[in-house]
């Protein structure tokens, strides 16, 4: 868990927090991918690696492992399906959040 002031990102809640900047792993189609968050878009996030490169993950058919403090959340790709923006007013009473 992350606190910090008046919000707190759990793996209960991750869905509806910014993702950029957590540290993440995917699996994709049998291979795994990790690093930084550095960007998303609605259909991908941005990785960057150790090595310093960047490498776009799609959502889709992934599953993502985020380190949140000392637990890690895991989300399947299709719900994290939206933009950044529009994922907690459309996740909002799904029993997500």
């Amino acid at each position: 868990m992350l606190k910090s002031g008046n919000y707190c990102i759990s793996a209960k809640n991750i869905l509806v927090h910014e993702m950029i900047g957590l540290s993440a792993n995917a699996m994709v189609s049998g291979k795994s991918v990790s690093g930084k968050v550095v960007d998303e878009t609605r259909n991908t996030f941005v990785f960057e690696g150790k090595d310093g490169k960047e490498r776009v993950v799609p959502k889709k058919g992934a599953v993502f492992e985020f380190e949140i403090g000392n637990e890690t959340a895991i989300v399947e790709g299709a719900m994290a399906m939206y933009r950044p923006e529009q994922r907690a007013k459309a996740l909002w009473g799904k029993g997500v959040c």
